[in-house]
């Protein structure tokens, strides 16, 4: 396990994911066979009324996301009969906007499927909009899917959509600066740089990079009830604890300002910079570098009571119960979990794939870079409950007010910009 936790982009040893295991050979024949008996019957469906099926799928995703995304969908389409697939780029608002409407049961914008974040979930859910996952599909998809990725489109018991990629922050640190991985970030901070070099960086304008610091010193963001715990008050604490990381002068550039993170990487790969926080978007560019790097879960504080817990986030397809073409929707949505057609989205758009096979089989894999992340996703807080959604909100509102300075703040300024006792 500890060479696991030192992952490099050059080297690799035992493999082996706390809580992830090496489930889900057997069950792929179970959701191929139910996947099929939906194909079989919604394209017999469709002949019958129509003759030909167009579907139609809503996306915020740009770029080579939207490019691997089209090339997909086009293939699946392609193996349910008379299918045609149309893709329509939306915004983020848009395409929230898009759906909560009342939509047309056909024609222009009309969304058959769309891919939406799961805290979008529970509120599509109030408004009856996805159309709940047959039961056949459930078991093997519990077999399939890493971790937390299924509870995470679950309501009340039921499956509302199919999870396809992850996002969540790790660490990624100089095996040369950090011969053994860090075990706490005050081993960061503490650490004796050469001149002119930072131990330490995170984009502060991004809540989600700052939270596990948060998690090893509250806890959870919801209690079990899902009513937020973490107050500004423990947003403050963490700053305060964080705050070493920018006292040399010049520091306060590497936590804020426009493409942050391309700074990051600029000062990493010229060795000005031992560790940052990022996600796993960033990887390609990293082996562009050139430079060794390991990849951990982002540790928290020396003495805290609570694991450092990266929130996890999901991107996920809906089937929308007001289409057309409901059956096979929910067959095109399924189609996007075989394992070849996951990963390759998953590259294209820099998430992680969900499914475990992908993992085990890269276990063998010298140059298999995404472990580090992979165990960040397995130890992590899901963020799709509207609770830790207005957490995160309600830091990122505070930490851009904190970003925005052109000087760090004084420790005597912090109790001003977070006060005790607020609740987000």
């Amino acid at each position: 396990m500890d060479s696991l936790a030192s992952l490099s982009c050059h080297h690799a040893t035992d493999r082996t994911i706390p809580g992830l295991g090496s489930r889900g050979v057997a069950s792929r024949s179970r959701l191929t066979c139910a996947v099929a008996v939906i194909v079989l019957t919604a394209s017999a469906c469709g002949s019958r009324e129509q003759g030909q099926a167009h579907l139609t799928v809503g996306t915020s995703q740009r770029g080579a996301g939207i490019q691997a995304l089209r090339r997909e969908l086009l293939a699946a389409a392609s193996e349910l009969g008379p299918v045609t697939v149309d893709i329509r780029p939306f915004s983020n608002e848009g395409l929230r906007d898009a759906l909560l409407r009342s939509q047309p049961r056909a024609g222009q914008g009309a969304l058959d499927l769309a891919i939406v974040p799961d805290s979008w979930i529970a509120e599509l859910v109030q408004r009856d909009l996805p159309v709940e996952l047959p039961t056949g599909m459930l078991e093997p998809l519990q077999q399939q899917l890493v971790g937390q990725a299924l509870l995470a489109v679950t309501i009340e018991g039921r499956a509302f959509a199919f999870p396809l990629s992850a996002e969540v922050p790790a660490l990624v640190y100089d095996p040369t600066s950090f011969p053994s991985p860090p075990h706490t970030i005050d081993e960061l901070l503490d650490a004796a740089m050469p001149p002119g070099v930072l131990s330490f960086a995170c984009n502060l304008q991004r809540p989600e990079y700052v939270a596990p610091f948060i998690a090893s010193l509250h806890g959870a963001m919801s209690d079990p009830e899902g009513l937020p715990r973490w107050t500004d008050e423990a947003l403050g604490d963490t700053i305060q604890r964080l705050s070493g990381a920018w006292r040399a002068p010049g520091s306060w550039r590497a936590f804020h300002g426009d493409d942050i993170e391309s700074l990051q990487l600029q000062m990493f790969a010229e060795r000005r910079l031992a560790s940052f926080v990022s996600g796993p978007w960033l990887l390609p560019a990293l082996e562009i570098t050139g430079r060794s790097f390991h990849i951990i879960p982002i540790p928290g504080f020396s003495g805290a009571p609570n694991l450092a817990r990266a929130p996890v986030s999901y991107q996920c397809a809906v089937a929308n119960r007001q289409s057309q073409w409901p059956d096979l929707a929910l067959a095109l949505g399924a189609r996007l979990l075989r394992s070849d057609v996951n990963v390759r989205i998953n590259r294209a758009s820099g998430r992680l794939p969900v499914l475990l096979a992908t993992y085990n089989a890269q276990r063998d894999d010298s140059s298999s870079q995404s472990f580090g992340f992979l165990r960040a996703l397995a130890e992590g807080q899901p963020t799709g409950r509207s609770s830790s959604t207005d957490v995160l909100k309600r830091f990122g509102q505070l930490l851009a007010t904190l970003a925005n300075r052109t000087e760090p703040p004084m420790p005597k300024e912090l109790h001003l910009l977070f006060p005790p006792g607020v609740t987000p």
